[in-house]
């Protein structure tokens, strides 16, 4: 196997794109594995009890100042693969 100045030379070679992907890689590898091995209904669970949480020490006015601000921009994942686990209910949303 190799030493870690052999994989720290080898990303020096890498394009652009492939950079993207190692860091995505990476990325999901810091996640913890208990939460990557959740299902999907788990994670909407937990969800919702976040949200539920955050909305409970608020006013209705706070509340859609909120969400208003959470609504005017979109922004894209850099790498939908980090975001994989979303398209498992999307049929069932249906």
């Amino acid at each position: 196997m190799s030493n870690l100045q052999d994989i720290l030379q080898a990303v020096d070679h890498l394009n652009d794109e492939e950079r993207a992907q190692l860091r995505a890689y990476l990325d999901y590898q810091l996640i913890p594995q208990q939460i990557r091995d959740e299902d999907t209904q788990t994670k909407i669970t937990k969800l919702h009890e976040a949200f539920a949480e955050i909305r409970a020490g608020m006013t209705q006015e706070e509340l859609d100042e909120l969400i208003e601000v959470m609504n005017s921009e979109y922004i894209e994942p850099l790498d939908r693969t980090d975001y994989a686990w979303l398209d498992d209910d999307e049929d069932n949303d249906n």
